[in-house]
């Protein structure tokens, strides 16, 4: 297929590496989409490496890899769905080696799942297979204006007929290692659809602008911003470019938002990429351990202190590095001393700005860990676990903080703001304690931040308290708005 595209090579993240270390060797994604009145639509996608598979002659006397991929989703045990399916590689030889993708949609109902994922070599006759568990949480579709998760994508074609790689008429090359963009990547495609626009906009025209945004400062990179103006629909789907000759090394975020003609914001969507920097082009396969006896690291031999310290990083962990961490490091008994000092070294290595930083920047959030130990922590939880702990390590500190433990008429809540946290700014959340046991406080709402909590009915939920004396709900509800908007 001729893929539109300035860059072909399958790239390769050690997160996914590390929890395929069987062969055959694939790297694993997903994205979320929605179709209208129907149920969300997840799609997966596997980059399996070319190099981890035996060929065996076809009928054509040709060479090609077998591979047998079983999905299973699953809801507290029950099977919700499965596909048990045969993959083929392209026709090779043993010393032209390519890598292959599989896509599959799956219409799911909301909901929080485990997907196993089972892959064994065909041609194989020794392989046992290997099997992976992988959390996937598919949010409702909100009743506003919203937009999909964003796909990177390598090329595409106009579709000729519908495939498993065919959205709003393209067929889509997808890059599934989506959380690094590598020096000579000169710009990034990219995939998302927004929608209800139709159902809030009517006949107006609204501005999609999509950029790329500094992690640190949230600073847009000028370069790279890109503008289209659309008519509103109930899907509208967006395929754009975005330049990457004026990035420099670091921590990005791709941001796609959907402004009035006021600009004025209805929608956001983010996804956090790093750009690979000269100075650290270690990848997680190239730590051999021998690699790992000259690193601070290696000195921390005790087994229990290093699944602690590998557990803390889940809060402040990409998508796809908690993904790792929930699949290869899901129990202290499957997890290898080795691998886990090889994942935290490099986890340290890629966010230090210089040689030789990284042990300082884990010793500063070391410090932060402890502390929400001591303010957060549990009988049943580590501080870092609850709600609070996790929102104070990715977050910082909030700037304000209202605390109502003793409201006869609610829940005990708290609302954090943080003026500025990132790219946002006057951000709350809103914590409550059902089971009203004054330790661990549940996140109920989040305004603003893509990917979390976001619940239109958190001040209902407030107000389900057993045993209330509730006797005015429209004065309650006005005295947690006015919490809500005056913290103090």
């Amino acid at each position: 297929m001729n893929f539109k595209s300035g860059f072909f090579t399958t790239l390769c993240s050690f997160f996914i590496v590390l929890s395929c270390l069987a062969s055959p060797r694939a790297s694993f994604n997903y994205k979320i989409f929605y179709i209208p009145n129907k149920s969300p639509v997840i799609e997966t996608y596997f980059d399996f490496a070319g190099n981890s598979v035996i060929l065996t002659e076809n009928k054509d006397g040709e060479l090609q890899g077998q591979v047998q991929l079983t999905l299973i989703f699953k809801r507290n045990e029950e099977i919700i769905t499965f596909d048990k399916k045969m993959i083929e590689s392209p026709v090779m030889t043993p010393a032209n080696r390519v890598d292959f993708i599989d896509v599959q949609r799956f219409a799911m109902k909301w909901g929080e799942y485990d997907l196993e994922i089972q892959l064994r070599d065909l041609n194989d006759p020794g392989d046992p297979g290997s099997t992976n568990i992988i959390p996937i949480r598919i949010p409702a579709a909100p009743v506003d204006i919203f937009i999909s998760d964003i796909e990177l994508v390598h090329g595409y074609q106009k579709a000729t007929r519908p495939g498993p790689l065919t959205k709003s008429g393209y067929d889509l090359l997808p890059m599934v290692n989506d959380d690094r963009i590598p020096n000579e990547m000169e710009e990034v495609l990219l995939y998302t659809e927004i929608y209800n626009t139709s159902d809030f906009l009517f006949d107006e025209k609204f501005l999609v602008k999509a950029y790329l945004a500094d992690t640190i400062s949230s600073t847009p990179v000028a370069s790279t911003q890109k503008f289209l103006r659309r008519d509103t629909a109930t899907v509208i789907p967006i395929l754009l470019t975005l330049p990457l000759d004026q990035v420099n090394d670091g921590f990005y975020n791709i941001i796609v938002e959907a402004v009035t003609k006021e600009n004025r914001l209805l929608a956001r969507q983010a996804l956090g990429v790093y750009r690979q920097r000269d100075l650290l082009k270690m990848k997680f396969e190239e730590l051999t351990y021998e690699a790992m006896e000259t690193t601070w690291v290696y000195e921390i031999t005790d087994k229990a202190r290093m699944y602690e310290y590998v557990k803390c990083l889940r809060p402040i962990a990409s998508d796809r590095e908690r993904m790792s961490l929930d699949n290869a490091f899901r129990t202290f008994d499957g997890s290898d001393l080795g691998n886990m000092q090889r994942f935290f070294f490099a986890f340290w290595e890629n966010r230090s700005e210089k040689e030789r930083e990284s042990e300082k920047l884990w010793n500063e959030y070391k410090a932060k860990v402890n502390f929400v130990q001591d303010e957060f922590g549990t009988r049943n939880k580590r501080g870092y676990e609850t709600d609070r702990g996790r929102v104070y390590l990715r977050y910082g500190a909030p700037d304000d903080i209202t605390d109502r433990p003793n409201d006869p008429n609610t829940y005990p809540y708290a609302i954090w703001r943080y003026y500025r946290t990132g790219q946002f700014n006057n951000v709350r959340f809103v914590f409550y304690d059902p089971a009203l046991m004054g330790t661990d406080y549940e996140l109920l709402h989040c305004e603003y931040i893509p990917g979390e909590l976001n619940n239109p009915n958190w001040r209902n939920m407030l107000m389900q308290r057993t045993g209330g004396t509730n006797t005015n709900p429209q004065q309650t509800i006005d005295r947690i708005d006015d919490n809500f908007e005056n913290p103090r």
